[in-house]
């Protein structure tokens, strides 16, 4: 069920719909690392089944969008992490966006590599299949994390050097999970060459699904 190889690690899968589990842990067989290499200081990203809505009525190739999106936003999530599978330090609310938001997939782009985390919706008004992936900078999108953003239970921040599991859980609604990624500092081809045989697409269009990477269990 696994492909392994490289620094990156992927997980994609249809089973991944919140709308059967409220929470999904996943293990990684190699540790999830806070690099401040990693750009935008993003060290795992999550890809949701979202997509920018064709505003122009072009579904011929030409479509362009406002930034709206379909099929996401309709669950609040939270996402935690652990070096030991027992203490889960949640990610700060503040900081860690909704999964299944912004930034939708574009299977062309690299999954290892972040959208800068600054742009809004606003910013792909207009925008058609060219512009988005202008906008991307050669990234396949998805929703950013920084380990950074741990905190205790007491709300304080923690350094994390590693990491070897994620948690995301649904509070409200239900989301769906295409993919969680971990970003490199140094590309490999060979690696997220695979991914992008697997997961999504950017605008307008449903989303395909695999199981890629270097993700040991996926446990709900």
């Amino acid at each position: 069920m696994m492909i392994h190889g490289g620094a990156s690690w992927a997980y994609c899968s249809l089973l991944a719909t919140f709308i059967y589990y409220r929470s999904l842990t996943l293990r990684l067989d190699q540790p999830l690392r806070d690099d401040p290499a990693h750009p935008f200081g993003i060290d795992f990203s999550i890809f949701g089944g979202a997509g920018f809505i064709i505003t122009n009525g072009d579904y011929s190739g030409g479509g362009r969008t406002d930034g709206s999106l379909f099929g996401g936003g309709e669950g609040r999530t939270r996402v935690s992490v652990s070096s030991d599978g027992l203490q889960f330090l949640i990610l700060n609310s503040l900081l860690a966006p909704d999964v299944e938001n912004l930034f939708p997939t574009d299977g062309a782009g690299r999954f290892d590599k972040p959208v800068n985390p600054g742009l809004k919706g606003a910013d792909f008004n207009g925008q058609d299949l060219a512009g988005i992936r202008s906008q991307y900078d050669g990234s396949a999108g998805g929703t950013g994390y920084d380990l950074a953003w741990a905190l205790d239970a007491e709300g304080k921040s923690v350094r994390l050097d590693e990491v070897s599991y994620v948690r995301l859980e649904v509070t409200s609604g239900h989301v769906e999970v295409d993919a969680f990624v971990g970003v490199a500092a140094v590309p490999e081809p060979s690696v997220w060459g695979l991914l992008i045989a697997g997961c999504g697409v950017l605008i307008g269009a449903a989303r395909g699904w695999g199981r890629l990477g270097h993700a040991q269990e996926f446990l709900p």
